[in-house]
């Protein structure tokens, strides 16, 4: 199979140690889409597309935690007008049916008004992690080195298992179907046993009686078992 550069950090992420491999290529687009965003603020298309969508507080965080203040506040300046120009029509309302309390609570309820929940970052996001699905599966149903990979890798997040689990049967068919099920499902049943052993070694460990017994790799149990259930979200691993 003819390789790209998409395919190859899809195999570079599948090579790693890591806890899920869809996870370490989510962090990497994250990281780069931080530092796009910051340094294409001058760019019209890129600033009319963050004035509109804006971003989740999660990514308001990195954002901020770059310490790049100044293409940042342009930013935030944006989309504050264009989110307090769509709130006026709304504020109007509620001030003109103030003693109309059914009515009230309608307007005050309709989030349909604002839409304020929606995050540019997480959008590209969610892009690229379905890319990064489709090729997955093509590299499954083409090499077989690639197979072996996702049988020797540690498996996948709860988030991105079901994600695999959900699109296979779309976009594979057959022998690679069932194998590939066969496979995730076998990796992911040997991940949680091991994890839940690492988990309760660790809790015995507060146990007086095992003072002097060695702590050996139970104390990543925990923040294993948190990106286990909710991918990368701790902020100790750091973008390289």
């Amino acid at each position: 199979m003819k390789h790209n550069i998409a395919t190859l950090a899809v195999w570079d992420a599948f090579r790693q140690d890591a806890e899920c491999p869809l996870c370490v290529l989510e962090r990497k687009q994250e990281h780069q889409l931080i530092t796009s965003h910051l340094e294409n603020i001058m760019d019209p298309a890129t600033r009319t597309l963050i004035e509109e969508r804006g971003y989740c507080g999660h990514h308001l965080r990195l954002l901020y935690e770059r310490n790049d203040l100044l293409p940042l506040a342009i930013q935030l300046k944006d989309i504050l007008a264009y989110r307090v120009g769509r709130r006026r029509k709304r504020y109007d309302e509620v001030r003109r049916h103030v003693e109309r309390v059914p009515r009230l609570i309608r307007i005050l309820r309709n989030r349909s008004q604002i839409e304020d929940e929606t995050c540019l970052i997480c959008d590209e996001l969610e892009e690229g992690t379905s890319l990064n699905i489709h090729i997955v599966f093509t590299l499954w149903k083409k090499e077989e080195d690639f197979r072996e990979a996702v049988t020797r890798c540690m498996g996948f997040c709860i988030p991105h298992e079901d994600l695999l689990l959900r699109e296979a049967p779309l976009l594979l068919g057959g022998k690679h179907l069932s194998s590939f099920l066969s496979t995730v499902t076998t990796r992911q049943e040997d991940r949680f046993r091991a994890l839940e052993e690492a988990l309760s070694y660790f809790i015995d460990q507060y146990d007086y009686r095992n003072a002097n017994r060695p702590w050996g790799t139970s104390r990543e149990a925990v923040p294993r078992a948190i990106e286990t259930l909710a991918g990368m979200v701790l902020n100790e691993k750091k973008e390289k």
